[in-house]
């Protein structure tokens, strides 16, 4: 199968098998669609894993964390820290929840973010809270690996629009691999490496459904 079929099938395979959370619902960070309900869900996907926190929805684009004085609401530093050092939204793919959630998706656990419309992906992870009741922000980083637009011609940052991106987080992952507030903050490629095995257990639930 086509890698990015396979990812599609994958995402959506998640999305139609998860269970909703209690009380986990949010606004879609969609300015013209401002009624749009986006809902946590769990996927339990193997006996040795917490179950996978799942949604769909959009993605703004969040700053926080680069070095570049970019304009309001920019902030130069993120939820999760380690000293003085934030997490570089330029070169670091990762999302953003609500400030509120109630979830159990911590800061630095790790996940996937697929494109339904696609099949790329990238794997993220948790290190910025955003406003209360309002979800779909991602680092610039993210948006890059999966090849948005996400910058007009005149610097004015304009986000993915589109409810199609599936995210899969998997709580618990962050302790496990070293990473949360206080803890180094880690590249890309460690993120990644992390969150394979977690990813290869989950895909293993969807391979033998259409």
């Amino acid at each position: 199968m086509n890698i990015q079929v396979d990812m599609k099938h994958i995402a959506n395979y998640v999305m139609n098998h998860a269970k909703n959370y209690p009380n986990e619902v949010y606004w879609a960070n969609v300015v013209d669609r401002p009624s749009e309900r986006v809902y946590l869900k769990t996927y339990s996907y193997g006996p040795d894993y917490t179950p996978a926190t799942v949604w769909k929805t959009s993605a703004q684009v969040d700053t926080d964390g680069s070095p570049i004085n970019y304009p309001p609401p920019h902030d130069p530093n993120t939820s999760l820290m380690y000293g003085d050092q934030a997490v570089n939204a330029e070169t670091i793919p990762y999302i953003v929840l609500p400030k509120n959630n109630k979830n159990n998706v911590m800061l630095g656990d790790i996940g996937i973010v697929i494109d339904t419309t696609t099949g790329k992906s990238v794997y993220v992870i948790y290190a910025d809270k955003g406003p209360a009741g309002k979800i779909g922000e991602a680092s610039i980083a993210m948006h890059a690996a999966l090849g948005f637009q996400y910058k007009t011609s005149s610097g004015k940052f304009i986000g993915h629009d589109d409810l199609d991106l599936v995210y899969i987080m998997f709580p618990g992952s962050g302790s496990k691999c070293g990473y949360g507030y206080g803890k180094p903050i880690p590249t890309a490629a460690q993120i990644a490496n992390c969150a394979i095995p977690y990813f290869n257990a989950l895909k293993k639930t969807t391979s033998h459904s259409s």
